[in-house]
């Protein structure tokens, strides 16, 4: 090999060998050509060894690898399942001692409530039903009506009631 580059990795292929071999260490007089800081201190340091090559894994090595994996996903899996039934039974029983705590007077505004909305979802269904009807019959005069009707009543809207509240 021939001008500075090919000197320079003469001796680099050297001092390689020699590492493998156990022999002498690496040559610390600095490499002509070499940008590093360390060679042009005139320090350089040894080259370490490329790692020795990884054996080939064998496939049952494989399969007991993915099989523990699984087995550790659904572990996992089921316990944050049965976790979260614990939480819901909690607090569905919860609900149940909360009804079985409220007074009498309680429960009656609850369902006075509900009473009220349901009959608020009744009549706009009926007033529906009466829409259709009419624009079935092409009964126009019957249809202003129930539009008339239909300004002049308050939408209903949803109640925020839940089952365990009763």
């Amino acid at each position: 090999m021939s001008g500075p580059g090919g000197r320079l990795a003469e001796r680099i292929g050297k001092a390689m060998s020699a590492m493998m071999r156990g022999g002498a260490a690496v040559p610390t007089k600095p490499i002509p050509g070499a940008s590093t800081a360390a060679a042009r201190k005139g320090a350089r340091k040894p080259v370490a060894p490329p790692p020795p090559p990884t054996p080939p894994v064998s496939e049952a090595v494989k399969w007991k690898a993915g099989a523990i994996s699984v087995s550790f996903f659904i572990v996992i899996v089921t316990g944050a399942w049965y976790g979260a039934t614990l939480k819901t039974d909690m607090e569905v029983k919860e609900k149940k001692q909360k009804a079985l705590e409220m007074t009498a007077d309680e429960s009656i505004a609850i369902l006075e409530q509900r009473r009220t909305h349901l009959n608020r979802i009744k009549t706009e269904l009926e007033q529906k039903i009466a829409m259709l009807q009419a624009r079935r019959n092409k009964d126009t005069v019957a249809m202003e009506e129930i539009k008339e009707k239909d300004k002049n009543k308050p939408a209903a809207r949803p109640l925020n009631w839940t089952r365990g509240s009763q």
